[in-house]
């Protein structure tokens, strides 16, 4: 894995945010903390079980999935030979061949490279034949699951970080100990650092936009360089 030398901005932002979920624990209790995190637990994995069906709602049933995917074609400037290339006659050594050319930050092309594993599969279960409709196929199947997946971890989040405390507000009691208080900072830091996960998933693919136009530009190069983000990558692959 390969880290840049210092924290960039981006870090700084994320580790603020995980301060600030710290603060917020340690002000509850942990037994409010323990309702929050809770929360973001049955968020997360409601948005792992969740985030497929929806974006193969947005990519099949809506014309989303057409129009990202015919955008990434363009924007890519895949080789013309490439378009031309059937899947069942190219070795997949020339799909990472044309992610490797573009200009997207690194951490983004690795999280490609497991997705175009299973691009000699498309033939059969897509009817897509070319080479070239199935690297823009792939990438924007990333980008419709990372959307889905951010969208379904906020939105049960907002509701069940509402709800649970609120189901519970008579019998939640102040923290008055030390102990109370730094168990909740505890938990606090958790519930956080899922919510950094789940931004970050929703950030690399934002960030790759610009990569895919030609111009990186600011955003993939604080992901490129972010010590959290190369932290957490191996374990976002392992989740999508």
């Amino acid at each position: 894995m390969k880290l840049g030398a210092n924290m960039d901005l981006l870090d700084i932002i994320l580790i603020a945010a995980l301060g600030f979920s710290c603060y917020k624990g340690y002000k509850r209790g942990v037994f409010k903390a323990l309702f929050s995190i809770v929360g973001y637990v049955v968020s997360f994995v409601g948005a792992l079980c969740l985030y497929q069906p929806l974006a193969l709602f947005l990519g099949d049933k809506l014309p989303l999935g057409g129009q990202l995917s015919s955008w990434v074609a363009q924007k890519m400037a895949i080789p013309a030979a490439a378009a031309q290339t059937r899947i069942s006659d190219a070795p997949l050594e020339k799909a990472v061949q044309i992610i490797n050319n573009q200009q997207l930050p690194e951490v983004f092309k690795k999280a490609m490279m497991e997705y175009v594993q299973d691009i000699s599969k498309l033939p059969l279960t897509k009817g897509i034949n070319t080479l070239g409709e199935g690297i823009s196929y792939t990438i924007s199947n990333f980008l419709i699951g990372a959307l889905s997946f951010f969208l379904i971890y906020i939105g049960l989040s907002l509701v069940f970080r509402k709800i649970l405390p609120k189901l519970f507000s008579t019998v939640s009691p102040k923290p008055v100990t030390i102990t109370d208080k730094m168990g909740g900072a505890v938990l606090g830091f958790g519930g956080g650092l899922l919510t950094v996960t789940a931004f970050v998933i929703i950030l690399l693919p934002t960030a790759s936009l610009g990569g895919l136009k030609g111009n990186p530009g600011f955003l993939a190069g604080q992901v490129q360089n972010s010590l959290i983000v190369n932290l957490l990558m191996p374990y976002i692959q392992d989740l999508l």
